[in-house]
């Protein structure tokens, strides 16, 4: 994820500070989880991957480009472009989600280092309008929870340490086996990811969470 040179006030430097990561906490429940056997050393990995996961989640919405909802996303590049001034202090000064979308939007390098960097050359305006106007086209069109992304990245994470402490690939469905759909995940890999959810930020729809699992799976590029 790029980051500004020039920082919104509460929004960091990096994309996940190492001191985020240090202040967090994991909740009570979650060392319960882990897979019996696991050794002391492979037990504080996994524990410590999980806290990083549920980290990174948290601090994309309260200092992260999430703090901003995808409508301000919008009208920060609608004001850019109304403005028409694309020097590198207004272009930064905009706010990280839709600096993120405008960086994701160009498709020249040299104009991706010009928005990180700056330099004493000439605006790419050519290139920022096009990818200004992408970016809100692409952003409007979106649907869905603010939690979409970050969640599905959460999930993915979480599914990499159920594998790495399982020795074996994330399987998941809702289907008992008296065949009968159920919000509840009904393989031990969806059950690992979603109890670590739902005990870290209770309010996430599990629904969200059974989604993303279908397409960590259906998306793996090969068995574990």
């Amino acid at each position: 994820m790029p980051r500004k040179t020039d920082t919104h006030f509460n929004e960091q430097s990096e994309a996940l500070p190492t001191d985020v990561v240090e202040e967090c906490s994991l909740p009570s429940g979650i060392e319960a989880l882990l897979p019996i056997g696991l050794s002391a050393e492979m037990s504080s990995s996994v524990l410590r991957d999980i806290r990083y996961a549920l980290a990174e989640y948290a601090w994309e919405f309260e200092a992260g480009p999430y703090r901003y909802t995808r409508a301000e996303a919008s009208a920060a590049l609608r004001d850019l472009l109304k403005a028409g001034a694309f020097d590198h202090e207004t272009v930064i000064a905009i706010n990280q989600r839709a600096f993120n979308l405008l960086y994701d939007c160009l498709d020249d390098h040299g104009a991706q280092q010009w928005m990180l960097f700056g330099s004493d050359a000439e605006p790419p305006v050519t290139a920022i309008e096009l990818a200004a106007r992408r970016a809100i086209s692409l952003n409007d069109s979106q649907r869905g929870p603010e939690q979409s992304m970050p969640l599905a990245i959460l999930v993915a994470r979480l599914c990499h340490v159920y594998e790495a402490a399982n020795g074996k690939s994330v399987t998941h469905h809702n289907k008992t086996k008296e065949l009968a759909y159920t919000q509840r995940a009904q393989t031990d890999a969806g059950q690992f990811v979603t109890a670590i959810i739902h005990i870290a930020f209770r309010d996430t729809p599990v629904t969200l969470v059974n989604r993303h699992l279908r397409s960590f799976v259906a998306n793996r590029p090969e068995p574990f």
